[in-house]
């Protein structure tokens, strides 16, 4: 897919992204280019068989964390790509509607949560509340107001939009504020109880030894 067929508002996600796997790319050479070097003087140096081996070995954990990583940056492709597709779309398919985004107290590291309100309020239900999500070329949304266009089907929870602020973009979805936060709540719960466990079989490891 070629740049032409994103909207402008979309292209700097996009040139962002290709400059983050670019980045990664380089990143993953460069590691794993030094520690082939490394061992491979390592090995010269000593001459033995064992050294040999420990080539051979180092050699095999270098090309599977080639191929972890590789796997990983290609789904990291794939995944950003589907939600820059899906958001062109929208953009794409609806008329943009004009919209008063305010920053809640309840934002969390999954995403800012804001207050919508449409200022024509004759298309669809007028309020709500969306997560944006942080965005490559952007980052988090500013912490006042914004006017927007936003682009979605509609503002019911779960359905995906997209709004544009100064022909930037922020991706994300209607949600249920008070759904959210219990969400939100039971995730530190978990968190919080897992840790718990490990330190307390952590100690009780200590007082066994």
């Amino acid at each position: 897919m070629t740049d032409a067929i994103f909207h402008p508002g979309l292209q700097q996600q996009l040139s962002a992204h290709r400059r983050f796997l670019r980045l990664l790319t380089l990143s993953i050479f460069l590691v794993m280019a030094g520690a082939m070097v490394f061992a491979m003087t390592m090995a010269l140096q000593g001459g033995t068989l064992g050294d040999l081996l420990l080539l051979v070995l180092i050699g095999g954990i270098v090309l599977m964390m080639v191929l972890s990583l590789g796997g990983l940056s290609w789904f990291l492709d794939r995944w950003m790509m589907r939600r820059l597709t899906d958001a062109n779309r929208l953009v794409q398919e609806h008329r943009p509607l004009a919209a008063r985004l305010t920053p809640t107290d309840d934002n969390t590291r999954p995403g800012t949560l804001m207050a919508v309100q449409l200022l024509d309020q004759s298309m669809i239900s007028g309020s709500g509340h969306v997560l944006l999500k942080p965005s490559m070329g952007w980052g988090r949304p500013p912490p006042q107001d914004l006017t927007v266009q936003l682009y979605c089907q509609d503002l019911q929870p779960g359905s995906r939009l997209v709004a544009l602020h100064d022909n930037k973009a922020l991706l994300g979805k209607s949600v249920d504020r008070q759904q959210y936060l219990r969400q939100q709540q039971w995730m530190v719960m978990a968190l919080a109880a897992v840790v718990l466990l490990v330190t307390i079989t952590i100690f009780l490891k200590m007082l066994s030894s």
